[in-house]
């Protein structure tokens, strides 16, 4: 998807779509009840944190981020 995804441990990633607009990515899902969570500081704003949850949701997750771009 384009997405650049940040090496991560623990059950989430931090993501950040090509465009670099982490507010449309939060907005776009949440309008579609997906929730994930964005930061408005200016150094994480580029990017959403996205919880790792079963294998259905993160299907789910996937369908609508291509559906979004």
């Amino acid at each position: 998807l384009g997405f650049t995804v940040l090496p991560s441990s623990a059950n989430y990633l931090f993501a950040s779509p090509p465009d670099r607009n982490g507010q449309r990515i939060y907005d776009a899902l949440y309008q579609r009840k997906v929730l994930v969570r964005y930061f408005s500081d200016p150094n994480l704003a580029h990017g959403v944190r996205i919880s790792i949850g079963t294998r259905e949701e993160m299907e789910s997750t996937l369908s609508v981020l291509k559906e979004i771009g």
